[in-house]
């Protein structure tokens, strides 16, 4: 069994009726047919949307570790609506969010559900299917479940020009895929006074390259400072020889 990484969130919207804030936790997906390393960086993307929505405050995962820790509960296996209640009451959450991704041939069902750790019922739930390669799932399935789970409004996703030689959507799942750990860096790189509470990131695009011996070149905004309108830009070069993403430079801009 996997650990539950888990994400508190002070929910400031108004799909609950209750007008005090509530906190939302988030358990890692349960993976069923894909890899536990797949269902994290789901889950991280989860909560990048989550963040970006502009809606809510993520508490650090560190301060919700520590809490267990004293209490001395075990995440271990943690996957059920019971076990998420229990968590819900150990950390103070008013309710959890629990999910799970599964495949059937080439065929992927993306599933969460809010549970109210009070009365242990359902307060919604919300459902993706999609046909194609894994990668579907980061681009689309998770930006798609987000907004049906918490009743946000659709956007237009950002998307890379299509390659003869790589799809889309498999050079932008490549660079999500390294962009938490980068954010974390960075905003671990900085005095911590300086670091705003919930730092993100925004894909601001992805192009076909020429000149640079590089395929695909990226540009990406990291939101981590506290100053007004400053953020740190980094720019990446994607070479399909190597199949990864590099860094090329980085500088501060005012938006």
């Amino acid at each position: 069994m996997k650990n539950a990484t888990i994400f508190i969130i002070l929910f400031l919207g108004n799909c609950f009726s209750d007008d005090r804030p509530l906190s939302i936790a988030i358990l890692d997906l349960d993976a069923n047919g894909i890899t536990i390393e797949a269902a994290k960086t789901l889950t991280n993307k989860l909560t990048n949307e989550i963040v970006k929505s502009g809606r809510y405050e993520v508490l650090e995962r560190n301060e919700i570790t520590n809490i267990l820790k004293e209490q001395g509960f075990q995440q271990t296996g943690c996957v059920s609506d019971k076990c998420a209640v229990e968590i819900g009451q150990v950390i103070g959450a008013t309710h959890m969010i629990v999910g799970s991704v599964g495949q059937v041939g080439k065929t992927y069902l993306l599933t969460a559900r809010i549970v109210d750790v009070a009365t242990a019922r359902i307060f919604n739930t919300a459902e993706v299917e999609l046909t194609g390669d894994i990668d579907r799932l980061l681009v689309d399935g998770i930006p798609d479940i987000t907004r049906k789970l918490l009743k946000l409004e659709a956007t237009t996703p950002i998307r890379a020009r299509p390659d003869k030689t790589i799809s889309e959507s498999m050079i932008k799942f490549k660079l999500e895929g390294q962009l938490a750990g980068d954010l974390a860096t960075l905003a671990g790189a900085i005095k911590q006074d300086r670091v705003m509470k919930n730092p993100y990131y925004e894909i601001d695009g992805i192009w076909p390259e020429t000149g640079s011996g590089a395929d695909f070149v990226a540009r990406v905004s990291f939101f981590i400072l506290n100053i007004e309108k400053v953020k740190v830009v980094r720019t990446y070069r994607f070479f399909l020889e190597k199949d990864w993403w590099e860094k090329t430079n980085e500088k501060y801009e005012k938006y």
